[in-house]
Parts: structure tokens; C-alpha cells; sequence
């Protein structure tokens, strides 16, 4: 997750992948996913899929 300077605050800014993920977790045709699954129509690596979903 990136972070922008707006005057004194800060506003966190999802990325490309961050969208893609959500939109793949919150599709109600979807059901439960494994991070190996949005790892694999993501095309990043599973690691990095693993980390973003902590938070």
C-alpha cells in the first residue's frame, strides 16, 4: 500500500494489485479463495498475495 501526501495528512492509495485482489475476494460467485488461487489469477508471486492479506 503506497501513501500520498495531502497537505498535513497522509491518505493511503490502493494498488493495481490491491484492487485486483479485492475484486476477486468480494465477487459473491466466488466464494472462499486460497491465496495460492489469487495468486495464480493475479500473476504475482504467492508470497506477495500472503503478505497483503494480513491486513
Amino acid at each position: 500500500m503506497e501513501f500520498k501526501k495531502l497537505s498535513a495528512d497522509y491518505k493511503k492509495v490502493l494498488s493495481t494489485l490491491d484492487k485486483e485482489i479485492l475484486k476477486i475476494l468480494l465477487n459473491p460467485d466466488n466464494g472462499k479463495r486460497s491465496s495460492e488461487i489469487l495468486s495464480k489469477r493475479t500473476g504475482s508471486p504467492l508470497s506477495t498475495i500472503q503478505r497483503r492479506r494480513k491486513y
